[in-house]
């Protein structure tokens, strides 16, 4: 019974309908029942179909749990640096102290997810707006078609994108 991929589709019903009941019994595991427990209540045949329904939960949770792991690790590491840094500021508050004590501060902020969303604003030629203009889809296709067709030699103006009549 290996795992051999399936050509059945992430999305179908079963495959829903399997997801949802590893999930209940990872929780029913979570809240105390054993396998025999999780099998009964979820209509189970035998306590090693919940075992594997479990295991098939704690694979899919495995990235989850590993980058979370991870990210408190950093964040340690972290602590440790810039209590080290403190300890020398305190000692000599020099301005390369000072800032080594930023870039934790703003590795900190971005490991953690502390700042606010960066905003960035798209603009035409020295800050202008952009220009649009509306294009009729329906022209613009047909003049495309004919170009490739070969009826026309070369597209006509603006038909290639370029506002440059």
């Amino acid at each position: 019974m290996g795992n051999k991929p399936s050509k059945e589709s992430t999305t179908s019903k079963r495959r829903i309908a399997v997801l949802e009941r590893d999930v209940k019994a990872l929780e029913l595991r979570k809240a105390g029942a054993n396998y025999v427990q999780i099998a009964a209540q979820l209509g189970m045949k035998y306590p090693s179909t919940a075992m594997m329904a479990l295991r098939r939960q704690m694979e899919r949770l495995r990235p989850v749990a590993m980058a979370t792991e991870l990210r408190e690790l950093e964040a340690i590491r972290l602590d440790a640096i810039w209590l080290r840094l403190w300890q020398r500021f305190q000692a000599n508050p020099s301005d390369q102290v000072v800032r080594s004590m930023m870039q934790v501060m703003e590795r900190r902020a971005r490991l953690l997810g502390l700042d606010a969303p960066v905003q960035h604003e798209v603009s035409g030629p020295d800050g202008q707006p952009i220009q649009v203009e509306a294009v009729d889809i329906t022209s613009l296709r047909m003049r495309l078609l004919n170009v490739i067709q070969g009826e026309v030699k070369e597209l006509p103006p603006g038909a290639d994108g370029n506002s440059n009549s």
